[in-house]
């Protein structure tokens, strides 16, 4: 079984970061972690707020795949199950690729 984890973070920059709009000294932040049989693999969404980008808002919709990935079998193609989970994160690509 895969163990779905995720760790919200609100990064702090080297530098203020601006444009036009906005300058900020944060980057909230998700990182998502799975285990399986003692490995661990990684990945990392960035919240933005231009696109209406939330690191909650991409938590809660992983964690409607939290069944689904934990039936999954690792050993059988990913296409398949990618192709259900971009069903669900298709409108958060930050969050899909993470």
């Amino acid at each position: 079984m895969i163990d779905l984890i995720l760790h919200p973070l609100n990064l702090r920059l080297a530098r203020p970061f601006g444009i036009a709009r906005w300058t900020r000294t944060h980057q909230p932040s998700l990182v998502v972690e799975l285990r399986y049989q003692g490995m661990r693999a990684w990945g990392e969404a960035a919240a933005n707020p231009y696109y209406g980008v939330t690191v909650e808002g991409m938590r809660q919709r992983l964690e409607t795949l939290r069944p689904a990935l934990q039936a999954w079998n690792p050993a059988e193609p990913p296409e398949a199950a990618w192709a259900a989970w971009d069903d669900v994160l298709g409108s958060l690509p930050a969050a899909q690729a993470a």
